[in-house]
């Protein structure tokens, strides 16, 4: 089969709770959530999606 189209990666945007750290909340708010967003999320196995890899293309957003 030559037009056989393989995906290899999907763009998704995911909505979650992070727990930033105590000690991360008097820093900078996009650092502390970027970080905490990286150690929670990347690499995790999720059933519909796959391997989780976070890739930052602009600002994040937080609700207080």
């Amino acid at each position: 089969m030559e037009n056989e189209v393989h995906v290899l990666y999907r763009i998704a945007t995911i909505e979650d709770r992070i727990r930033v750290p105590p000690e991360k909340l008097g820093t900078d708010v996009t650092k502390a959530l970027r970080a905490a967003i990286s150690e929670q999320m990347e690499g995790v196995l999720n059933s519909r999606l796959g391997m989780v890899r976070v890739r930052w293309t602009g600002s994040c957003t937080y609700r207080n």
